[in-house]
């Protein structure tokens, strides 16, 4: 699962695992409106973990969350990173019901990635952060912490509608989630530079 704007126009999409190994993969369906993708491998892909979803609705504002993801990785590298914040909105911008809003730091680059409980579960798909230039311009401000993701919801509404089913065994841990975290690269480059 990733963001739509991530993959929207690649025409080849590779995956980088936290232990290196890189696989392409297609899109297999896709809601634009609320900016999920569903990916596919074109391959076999050995993994043994995966994230189960959990509803928003079991998570209060003021919950404690993990943003996981690949921050700003042309400037800070090809690494997993995390950041740790709280539930700050059910909510997105202008009472948006299919996002929320986490304190958590979100950077180009985390698009897609899971935000997840204190039990491991996804609740939420990183999106998008509120611009600093915009509200510098329109307010002479500088928003903090004001980040979003797509609701675990709409995510599960995909899935169902494509009848995806998970059979492997469930993360239990943040090193688990950390080492299932995925790396999605749709430029016209590869990861290792070459053109694609």
């Amino acid at each position: 699962i990733t963001n739509y704007h991530v993959i929207k126009d690649a025409s080849v999409i590779s995956i980088k695992m936290a232990n290196n190994s890189v696989f392409s993969a297609s899109v297999t369906s896709y809601d634009e409106e609320n900016d999920i993708a569903v990916l596919k491998p074109n391959n076999i892909v050995k993994n043994t973990k995966w994230f189960e979803l959990d509803s928003y609705k079991n998570n209060a504002i003021g919950s404690s969350i993990v943003v996981i993801g690949y921050p700003l990785s042309s400037v800070l590298g090809a690494d997993v990173r995390v950041t740790q914040g709280i539930i700050s909105s059910n909510v997105g911008i202008q009472s948006d019901k299919s996002r929320f809003q986490i304190s958590a730091s979100i950077q180009p680059g985390n698009s897609g990635g899971p935000i997840i409980n204190k039990n491991n579960l996804v609740v939420w798909i990183a999106s998008s952060r509120l611009s600093d230039s915009y509200l510098l311009k329109i307010m002479d401000t500088v928003p903090q912490n004001i980040n979003f993701g797509v609701k675990s919801d709409k995510v599960l509404n995909i899935l169902k509608k494509n009848k995806v089913k998970n059979t492997r065994t469930r993360i239990t841990s943040l090193e688990d989630a950390i080492k299932a975290t995925v790396l999605v690269n749709a430029s016209s480059k590869d990861f290792n530079g070459m053109e694609i």
